[in-house]
């Protein structure tokens, strides 16, 4: 699934949720952060990984975090 974050992308900390142009709500759940030059709208694509578990792919950043999706 493609879409963008909605609004201003920085990077994420263990408690980051963001909310997508498509209206889902995704939340970190692997413990990660990183800090990363401002973006607005920034592209995402969420996959699913081998075991199961959702990852979000992020345009021009290296990490990928472990998602879970969150009722809005």
């Amino acid at each position: 699934m493609t879409s963008s974050i909605r609004g201003v992308f920085d990077g994420w900390m263990p408690t980051t949720r963001w909310t997508l142009n498509n209206g889902q709500v995704w939340a970190i759940a692997d413990g990660s952060r990183t800090v990363y030059p401002r973006a607005v709208d920034a592209r995402v694509r969420v996959i699913r990984g081998v075991f199961g578990g959702f990852y979000i792919e992020i345009d021009g950043v290296s990490q990928t975090p472990r998602v879970r999706r969150v009722d809005p």
